[in-house]
């Protein structure tokens, strides 16, 4: 993804050859994986730039031919961000974003008027990007909940990746909060927390984690 030489994504066989390649020099390939859309094996991955660990870009499916059949970028005209893009049994996406609002972060023993950035998490319609679920961290965990040191670009939640629960919910793991958080898939309130500063579980001698990413 970064470095020099040429920028893509490559399938190997299990003798290391290279069955396919893909450039997308000069923009950076991340999150390559296989997925099923509408029943057929697809390829999925986001394409765009990275900045101060946080992606502008587009997330690609292409078909079992290799040809592209979807490009979008995130609801609501935003950036699709690096950390996810995965498709869904009913055929959705669930990406990763971000946002940017200023809050006063006094409380926290900084000054008013900071800039914050916040994840945004959506499930959208394919190929239109239509919105169909949109979740913002700066409306359900506050930012005292965050372990990263407050500088000019506060990135206090920082979601790494979304997976799908048995019930049908959403599970979020936040590398800056050190938590994992099950939100509920139609109402966007916060189920539990796992890890973190306001924990819901009891966590036991040699259970406590940071940084995760998934």
């Amino acid at each position: 993804s970064s470095g020099p030489g040429d920028r893509g994504v490559m399938i190997l066989d299990n003798a290391g050859k290279v069955v396919w390649w893909h450039s997308t020099e000069p923009l950076t390939a991340m999150n390559f994986r296989a997925a099923l859309y509408k029943g057929e094996p697809v390829l999925t991955w986001w394409e765009g730039k990275s900045v101060k660990g946080l992606g502008v870009g587009e997330c690609v499916i292409f078909d079992r031919h290799y040809r592209q059949i979807a490009r979008f970028r995130a609801g609501h005209r935003r950036p699709a961000d690096l950390h996810e893009f995965v498709i869904t049994p009913r055929g959705t996406a669930l990406v990763t974003a971000q946002e940017t609002r200023r809050r006063d972060l006094r409380p926290l023993g900084d000054r008013a008027n900071r800039p914050v950035i916040g994840s945004v998490i959506q499930e959208l319609q394919i190929p239109s990007a239509r919105v169909l679920f949109d979740w913002r961290s700066l409306d359900h965990v506050a930012l005292a909940e965050s372990h990263q040191r407050i500088g000019p670009r506060f990135d206090y939640f920082h979601a790494n990746s979304i997976g799908l629960t048995s019930d049908g919910n959403l599970l979020v793991c936040a590398r800056n909060t050190w938590a994992a958080y099950k939100i509920d898939r139609e109402t966007g309130r916060v189920i539990w927390r796992l890890g973190g500063k306001k924990s819901d579980f009891r966590m036991a001698k040699g259970t406590f984690f940071a940084w995760q990413h998934d």
